[in-house]
């Protein structure tokens, strides 16, 4: 898969995957290039982190609340971002997170209304 660079200000540039390679399996890695929308999951502010950047964040899943440490910065409106769903089954999607969660999962089952799909979240380069 092949990425073009484009300024979008002095000092910041977002990989771009061209339109052609967007769709199918490919699609889910343009979204870690920040080349094309990418889903954001529902979260609650649980805490402080162990370091002064760090917040602990809670997601609601299938099998009730899971809580992680996260960068503060990688919040937007109570919501973290996650990519794609790695599968969906019942009003649930399979997310992974970008972090394990204080149980030790990587992936967890949440509501799909809980996720929530915004073209302005876009991952910068």
């Amino acid at each position: 898969m092949s990425y073009q660079l484009k300024k979008v200000e002095d000092t910041q540039y977002v990989a771009v995957v061209p339109r052609e390679q967007r769709y199918g399996r490919e699609r889910l890695d343009s979204t870690l290039a920040g080349g094309t929308t990418m889903m954001r999951v529902k979260v609650e502010r649980v805490s402080r982190g162990l370091h002064p950047s760090e917040v602990v964040v809670a997601v609601t899943t299938k099998s009730g609340k899971e809580e992680l440490a996260v960068d503060g910065r990688s919040l937007q409106d109570s919501t973290l971002g996650i990519g794609w769903p790695v599968g969906q089954e019942d009003g649930y999607y399979l997310v992974e997170l970008p972090n394990e969660t204080f149980r030790g999962f990587w992936r967890v089952w949440v509501p799909k209304t809980d996720v929530i799909c915004n073209d302005a979240a876009r991952i910068p380069a």
